[in-house]
């Protein structure tokens, strides 16, 4: 057998493990660790100082710390504040679904303390489920950073081949073969992941102008909301938008409605200034990144509206080279 076609056997496998690897991670449900690993090495490459390993290490630490105390900050802030926006929210809500007659569960804040417990009661074993759920997830987010890191200091897999790089053998081969593939995957979630930065600032500067301009209160908090949800595409736009007309409904029913028509306007013209973004910076159609987006949640959930373009343009990569 010749090199070279032991060269593309070894090719070819490192396709085909490439691809076991990714349908394992989406059968075993695995694709948020996969995502706090990628968003880990991006953050450690971005502080990465050369021959300063330690200090990079040491920096990306610092920032997940940040995250994790902001996290918590805003969550503390929101329950305190919550009980407040719902009280005065309230009434425009209810004056406003009367003037649309739609027949809401509750009729005053007693009528909607009344409805929250009846359904804390018949909905406790999903909340409990949703609870045990949210420990697995954080235990494989503490994991992935953890493997981020080891990538960081160890990228290669066979770290015997640096000993005596002279000596070829299948397993090293493959394992410089399987690299080039995850290589070139991290890669492209990186330009991603920067065309999906760039979908927020552009959200979250439109939205900031509005906050500016209505005068809500909670500005800089809403502001962040918004920024941290706009990286998480769909989802993140109905939790962010949730908020602000809650906090617009506090002032008038006249700012709620401003709100929810801005908010609509701004994030059915964005769902498409997404895929044409993302499309650009990977250079698909429009269309082309709307169905990966919408196979991608109905295989992943959540993270796979985040992994679709990534594997949209990570198969276009790696198939332009083969010849037919």
């Amino acid at each position: 057998m010749t090199e070279e076609k032991k060269a593309k056997q070894i090719t070819n496998f490192s396709y085909w493990f490439f691809g076991g690897f990714c349908l394992l991670l989406i059968t075993l449900k695995l694709t948020t660790p996969l995502l706090t690993i990628l968003f880990s090495f991006l953050a450690l490459q971005f502080f990465k100082i050369r021959g300063y390993r330690t200090i990079s290490i040491v920096l990306f630490f610092l920032m997940v710390i940040a995250i994790f105390l902001g996290f918590a900050y805003s969550i503390n802030h929101v329950v305190i504040t919550l009980p407040g926006i719902v009280e005065k929210a309230l009434p425009a809500i209810i004056h406003l679904a009367d003037s649309y007659e739609i027949k809401l569960p509750f009729t005053d804040l007693e009528g909607l303390k009344t409805t929250s417990v009846y359904i804390l009661r018949t909905e406790l074993s999903s909340f409990a489920s949703f609870a045990k759920l949210a420990s697995k997830e954080f235990i494989y987010l503490i994991i992935g950073i953890a493997i981020a890191v080891g990538l960081f200091v160890t990228p290669k897999i066979d770290i015997e081949n640096e000993k005596n790089t002279s000596h070829k053998n299948l397993y090293s081969v493959a394992c410089l073969s399987i690299h080039d593939r995850f290589t070139n995957f991290f890669l492209v979630f990186k330009k991603v992941m920067g065309a999906q930065i760039i979908i927020s600032l552009i959200n979250t500067f439109f939205t900031g102008i509005f906050l500016y301009v209505e005068n809500l209160p909670h500005f800089e908090l809403l502001l962040a909301v918004t920024f941290l949800c706009g990286l998480l595409p769909i989802i993140g736009n109905i939790i962010s938008n949730g908020i602000i007309f809650f906090v617009a409904a506090t002032i008038s029913s006249t700012v709620a409605i401003h709100a929810l028509v801005f908010l609509i306007v701004l994030h059915k013209a964005e769902y498409f200034l997404n895929s044409k973004i993302i499309g650009r910076a990977i250079k698909n159609p429009m269309w082309l990144t709307l169905l990966a987006l919408v196979i991608g949640e109905r295989l992943m959930g959540i993270p796979g509206l985040i992994l679709a373009p990534v594997f949209l343009n990570y198969i276009k990569q790696e198939t332009r080279p083969i010849k037919v």
